[in-house]
């Protein structure tokens, strides 16, 4: 399985260095968007619907949404045609069980979509709509975040990609400047030398302390503070944003018994039996094994999860499904 997934990357480096999918993708964008609207792309990835509806349904009233579809199957993206008939669904040529890297995915967006946009992670839950009224670049800005991560040896600010509204112009310009892209690095372009050196950062130092490589878009991030280009970071009022994290990593058979609990938490919004049996086929936790799985973490988690499962309900309730 690893010598497999080791070889879809392979190929989808490949492809994304041929730019493959940025005519198709460039030509779907600029027909179903326009320059002067407000547009979140939603990367949708196998065996998460059940997460990424619900968090999509708190904010498809604020913003136009699309969806990329990033290896579904055949009955996941029918199902989630179902819930949201009238959203633009792009779905990416993908090798079976081999999702695109999100780098990728994002390096593609942001080569071909016609106007700025927002990314949202499927398992990130907003509750303060008041976010979106503020998704307004100024001049220097090339993003607006809700988390990111702080550089301890330089002090630099990266946003993290989790909500992240982005401003196309200046991110094209040095991609096309410097020949990068959002993908992970591994080994720096040396057309970035300097102005990394400048600002304290390489392999040694790399944004995120703990990694040994420049995470997704990071690289793009460094470059652009290179250039005076500013992230502002918005403050939710109270506790506005819950993002799980770790849900689409790894295979759903050796999660830890956390992440089961969320699912089976969760799964109540695929109201599609043979989503759920494809789920279940899958290492996804079903509804009547919560309690057991609540049974194997600690209380204060199993609460925290069962209030984060409540609040989405209640506030989900609240907003009818997006009818155009």
């Amino acid at each position: 399985m690893r010598a497999y997934r080791k070889l879809a990357m392979a190929c989808y480096r490949i492809a994304d260095r041929v730019r493959w999918q940025d005519r198709r993708t460039r030509s779907f964008l600029a027909h179903h968007t326009v320059v002067d609207g407000k547009y979140f792309y939603i990367i949708a990835v196998p065996n998460m619907l059940h997460l990424l509806i619900p968090a999509v349904r708190l904010v498809d009233q604020k913003v136009r949404i699309v969806f990329i579809v990033n290896g579904l199957s055949r009955r996941e993206i029918h199902f989630l045609s179902k819930v949201y008939p009238h959203a633009p669904l792009l779905s990416l040529p993908a090798l079976p069980g081999a999702s695109w890297p999100h780098g990728t995915v994002l390096s593609l967006l942001l080569r071909t979509s016609p106007c700025d946009f927002g990314i949202l992670d499927h398992d990130f839950f907003l509750f303060d709509e008041s976010i979106f009224r503020q998704l307004e670049f100024s001049d220097n800005e090339y993003a607006i975040c809700l988390t990111g991560w702080r550089n301890k040896a330089t002090g630099l600010y990266f946003p993290g990609t989790h909500f992240l509204y982005l401003r196309v112009a200046p991110l094209r310009q040095l991609i096309g400047q410097y020949r990068v892209d959002a993908n992970i690095y591994k080994h720096l372009p040396s057309s970035t030398s300097s102005a990394l050196s400048s600002l304290g950062l390489s392999m040694s130092n790399p944004p995120k302390e703990y990694q040994n490589f420049f995470d997704s878009f990071l690289l793009l991030s460094a470059l652009a503070m290179y250039h005076r280009l500013a992230t502002r970071v918005l403050k939710p009022a109270g506790n506005g944003f819950t993002h799980v994290g770790s849900t689409s990593m790894g295979s759903q058979l050796t999660k830890p018994p956390v992440h089961h609990y969320v699912n089976a938490r969760f799964i109540a919004y695929v109201e599609d039996k043979d989503v759920v049996k494809e789920y279940l086929s899958r290492g996804v936790a079903p509804a009547g094994n919560a309690a057991r799985f609540r049974s194997l973490i600690d209380p204060a988690t199993a609460n925290r999860i069962d209030a984060l499962v409540a609040r989405v309900h209640r506030h989900v309730s609240a907003h009818r499904p997006q009818s155009a």
